[in-house]
């Protein structure tokens, strides 16, 4: 239950089986608007299978081909069960990636969306105060899953500024004081897993890296959070984690680039693995936030506890 004065307990990934936004903010609000600060659209349609969609798109793409000789990425359960083999795309010869735009879709969902949340919150159905939540991937989702590793070094950088892209468009669309975006990060800490067949020697600078720049991109007025993923293909999870804390580890949502660097709980350089938890013995979790030498934000962090790290959709 909502303790008086309070709002927020409940957060919601994005991924919701309704068949369409409507259907998910009323459903969703019904029963759980005093629990919610922000609401995603349920990722419905199109994008029911989180980042899929953008496969699609990928594979139709002029400027896109099989790369026949990478050979197919395995997708594997958590157990090592064989799910699907994939090909793996590149650039075609002669094409240079800096002219290369990529048409995500996720600013057209999104002012679709808002549109209907502005409709449904003057009927009555989204309470004052209540953000509409954006989830977007990371370029390192797409790259990883259906990219040939030997081209990934190209695709990065051209999918990261139609993403962006994509984002302007999106903030410039609902106001600040409305909007909450959420980064998922689900090939990253598979990354860091070793779930997939190669991932480059300095990896975790450049997984800090990006979601720094992803981070301070947002906006400031904008809510900002990251959601830490070890995916959900045939409803269970793709890896399992090596190590456990003995209670549930907490969502970490930073504050931009400094943030992420810095986080004690969160992904970070280092050994700790996403989703990790500082435990001094016989004391609970710490729950510091940070930066510590900065003034708190309450549109920038967020500290939830779903469990070690939320299951979401999965391409």
């Amino acid at each position: 239950m909502t303790r008086q004065g309070e709002r927020g307990l409940a957060h919601l990934v994005g991924s919701v089986p309704l068949d369409g936004a409507e259907a998910v903010f009323r459903r969703v609000l019904g029963a759980l608007a005093p629990e919610l600060s922000r609401v995603p659209d349920g990722e419905t349609g199109e994008r029911r299978r989180w980042i899929y969609w953008q496969r699609t798109m990928l594979e139709s793409h002029p400027a896109r081909e099989v790369d026949r000789e990478a050979g197919l990425l395995e997708l594997r359960q958590w157990d090592g069960s064989l799910l699907r083999r994939a090909e793996l795309l590149r650039f075609k010869p002669g094409v240079d990636p800096a002219t290369v735009d990529f048409p995500t879709g996720y600013a057209e969902a999104a002012t679709e969306s808002w549109r209907l949340f502005e409709r449904l919150r003057r009927a009555g159905v989204v309470p004052e105060g209540v953000r509409f939540q954006v989830c977007l991937p990371t370029p390192m989702s797409s790259a990883f899953m259906y990219v040939s590793p030997r081209s990934r070094d190209a695709y990065l950088p051209a999918y990261e500024r139609a993403l962006v892209r994509a984002l302007d468009r999106i903030s410039a669309t609902v106001p600040h004081a409305d909007l909450s975006i959420q980064w998922d990060i689900c090939q990253e800490v598979l990354v860091f897993e070793g779930y997939f067949p190669t991932r480059p020697e300095d990896y975790k600078e450049r997984i800090v890296t990006l979601l720094g720049r992803l981070g301070g991109a947002v906006p400031p007025a904008v809510e900002l959070g990251y959601h830490l993923c070890y995916g959900d293909p045939a409803l269970s999870r793709a890896h399992s984690p090596r190590r456990r804390a003995g209670r549930p580890a907490p969502y970490r949502r930073g504050a931009g680039r400094r943030a992420v660097l810095r986080c004690r709980d969160g992904m970070r350089v280092g050994a700790r693995r996403p989703g990790a938890v500082r435990r001094a013995a016989g004391k609970p979790p710490e729950r510091r936030l940070v930066p510590e030498k900065r003034p708190f934000d309450p549109r920038r962090f967020l500290l939830i506890f779903p469990g070690l790290v939320a299951r979401a959709g999965h391409p």
